[in-house]
């Protein structure tokens, strides 16, 4: 699970979201809460474990135009982010990063994997997961 807890740093800032294309294959099976970036055409896929950039976190479709044949949905490509994250692979360090995990369509922080590091653990929250912002961030 990742899940966008608060934004870092605290305040009322407003927490960026935008508008992208989705993949036409992404667009049937995108889901709340994916992790996702932008594949070589422009359009928002679900990310893959090991990816070295993710854009951020899907937030849903925004409603079709019966005109446009396109779809589009809703990014947080929030910079301070801060998402809830469960573990696999051992314990994370505070401050170390790690890579992105996936399994069953359900994305997790991968601590066995620090070759492509996306994310870094800033803490440990009492249910024994963890809150982490993203370091690796595609560029849109």
């Amino acid at each position: 699970m990742i899940e966008f807890r608060r934004m870092h740093g605290g305040g009322d800032a407003a927490h960026p979201v935008r508008d992208f294309k989705l993949d036409p294959t992404y667009a049937t099976v995108a889901k709340k809460g994916d992790v996702v970036k932008l594949n070589g055409s422009g359009n928002v896929v679900a990310a893959a474990a090991g990816d070295t950039e993710v854009l951020g976190e899907f937030l849903g479709p925004i409603i079709k135009i019966e005109r446009d044949p396109d779809t589009y949905g809703k990014v947080r490509t929030a910079p301070n982010a801060v998402y809830e994250v469960t573990v696999s692979g051992g314990t994370p360090v505070i401050g170390g990063e790690y890579e992105l995990g996936l399994d069953n369509g359900d994305y997790f922080l991968n601590v066995a994997g620090t070759t492509n590091p996306v994310f870094k653990v800033i803490g440990q929250l009492s249910n024994g997961n963890y809150e982490a912002i993203i370091t690796a961030r595609q560029l849109a």
